[in-house]
């Protein structure tokens, strides 16, 4: 009974660091974020829509070439796990791009993300594998 009641607060200690770290984490990052729009708006001479679009697609335009060489649709060799750190830079450039051109256009990211992702668990919950 003892090791019950103990395994009980343990787990609901658990439960509760792991949800203070995705909430740490989500506050931190979001504060990253924001920092990074407040410079970019008092520092760029220019907020063009078209140019931040186009910066999405230069930075994709960087991550394809680098899954490619992943997949090893390339002839040269490479080092895979150099790959791997580019790719996650290339990425991450990507979603910190696209955050930017969110603000210049005045879309609300987060909220588009959080509605998508609702649609993505549906369509995918729905999903039947074919056999």
């Amino acid at each position: 009974m003892f090791a019950r009641v103990r395994l009980f607060w343990f787990a609901l200690g658990q439960t509760f660091m792991a949800e203070w770290v995705k909430y740490k984490f989500g506050v931190a990052m979001k504060n990253k974020f924001e920092k990074v729009w407040k410079l970019f708006d008092e520092k760029a001479p220019e907020k063009n829509p078209v140019f931040q679009d186009a910066k999405i697609a230069e930075e994709t335009g960087e991550a394809v070439g680098l899954v490619f060489k992943l997949a090893g649709l390339r002839r040269e060799n490479y080092d895979i796990e150099d790959i791997k750190r580019k790719l996650s830079d290339e990425l991450a450039d990507i979603v910190i791009t696209t955050f930017v051109c969110s603000k210049v256009c005045g879309v609300d990211l987060w909220q588009a993300v959080d509605k998508k992702l609702d649609t993505e668990i549906r369509r995918w919950e729905r999903f039947k594998a074919s056999t």
